[in-house]
């Protein structure tokens, strides 16, 4: 990719980057604010206890067809706009849950809002991906990851200062991202692959993903688009307070600063692996993050397993914040910058907006299923399945993702085109 003069020779490559971070921004401050408002939302609007989690989980249904078509919007309209679009919309979603008199009304804001974080979740990656050097495309890619713990952090730190009953400023504060992202983009520098694309190019995308090698590469997107949900993040960071009471290190009533702990270690390793992405490597880093959280869970599905024991508990913990630090060192950032380097220009929005619909899927199906499957099964064997599902997950990663660093995103299209037609050929001999 050839990013023109006046972008290497100015900070705007950098603002931009950071502006369209707010993507990320925008993901962790509702996951870190609603997580601790979502009670007193439900008192205010008389929320059955059992029917709670609808106001969290609307975010992540309307997340999905946010997530499919923002790629395609950012077709048509180009990257820049797509993002000033997405600042809007989630700052209409905002308003409408701010204003709300209703449940109903609530509901529909917290949809809106979903629809805005999907679609950024798919464009912000996207953008960057286009504007950053090969150099350093992983460190800014990266930096979507580290916003959305970052964004995590300060919803946190917002619901410890509002207080139970604050929730309206608790979701008032995500205005500032919202209209940061909204502003900021609509100054910046369109995307330079979409200029030399544009809307004046008709692609067949049916036509396009029957290419072998795009089919290949939709497969690994896919699968890393999984792999970062279905190895239990999600389970693993709603439930942290749970598991804390269980081991029997906090009492009830102390899950915020549970939740802190956590979000500011996943805040501080996703950071040092955006320093470590572009000199060591995705692929690398995540065969290690998943190596590690394999010994992780393990670990602890064994700690509960004894759970009687004095010991267990600290063996419970160091398998919990180990699991964390392994995840947001290789799963947690790499796997955006995957999924937004290995698909040629032509798809590259509608697949990619494939990829991150089966993110938000997986993440939705995870977080619903988790509490009923662990008092199933128990503790102990709902991490030992986890445990399963990574290494196979490192097995998948070993054997299909090429390493991206350092290469142009034709470079790396080349490379699927290579293996893909290997593959048709073994395949043929095969057959014959």
């Amino acid at each position: 990719m050839n990013v023109p003069s006046n972008l290497r020779s100015s900070t705007l490559p950098s603002l931009a980057v950071l502006l369209a971070a707010c993507g990320g921004l925008i993901q962790g401050f509702d996951t870190g604010g609603i997580s601790n408002s979502a009670a007193a939302i439900a008192l205010q609007f008389h929320v059955p206890e059992g029917a709670v989690g609808i106001i969290t989980s609307l975010v992540l249904v309307g997340a999905m067809p946010g997530a499919l078509f923002g790629g395609r919007v950012a077709d048509a309209i180009g990257r820049r706009g797509a993002l000033v679009a997405c600042g809007a919309v989630f700052v209409l979603g905002v308003l409408i849950e701010l204003f709300a008199s209703s449940l109903g009304i609530l509901l529909a804001g917290r949809f809106v809002a979903g629809l805005a974080i999907g679609a950024s979740s798919t464009v912000s990656t996207l953008y960057i991906s286009e504007v950053s050097p090969p150099t350093q495309r992983g460190a800014n890619l990266a930096l979507f990851q580290f916003a959305v713990v970052l964004g995590i952090v300060c919803g946190i730190l917002t619901a410890m200062v509002a207080g139970p009953t604050g929730w309206h400023l608790i979701m008032g504060i995500g205005l500032v991202p919202g209209m940061t992202l909204f502003c900021g983009m609509a100054a910046m520098p369109e995307s330079p692959v979409w200029k030399r694309g544009g809307t004046s190019e008709k692609h067949d995308t049916h036509g396009l993903f029957a290419a072998p090698g795009v089919q290949l590469a939709l497969v690994a997107g896919v699968g890393m688009a999984l792999i970062q949900q279905i190895t239990g993040i999600n389970a693993v960071m709603y439930y942290a307070p749970g598991i804390f009471e269980k081991a029997g290190f906090t009492n009830p009533g102390e899950s915020l600063w549970d939740d802190l702990s956590l979000a500011v270690l996943l805040c501080i390793v996703t950071f040092l692996a955006s320093r470590m992405v572009d000199r060591f490597g995705r692929r690398a880093l995540l065969l290690w993050g998943l190596g590690g959280m394999v010994v992780s869970l393990a670990v602890l599905g064994s700690a509960f397993a004894v759970s009687g024991s004095s010991m267990a508990r600290w063996f419970i913990l160091g398998g919990l914040l180990s699991y964390i630090a392994f995840f947001a060192l290789g799963p947690g950032p790499c796997i955006w910058l995957v999924i937004a380097e290995i698909f040629p220009r032509n798809v590259r929005g509608p697949a990619m907006g494939v990829a991150t619909l089966a993110s938000w899927l997986a993440n939705f199906l995870v977080s619903s299923t988790f509490p009923a499957f662990s008092l199933a099964v128990g503790e102990a064997n709902a991490f030992f399945v986890f445990c399963l599902i990574a290494a196979l997950s490192w097995l998948f990663t070993f054997g299909l993702l090429p390493e991206t660093a350092g290469r142009t995103l034709d470079e790396i299209q080349a490379i699927w085109t290579e293996r893909a037609t290997a593959l048709f050929n073994q395949h043929t001999i095969i057959k014959l």
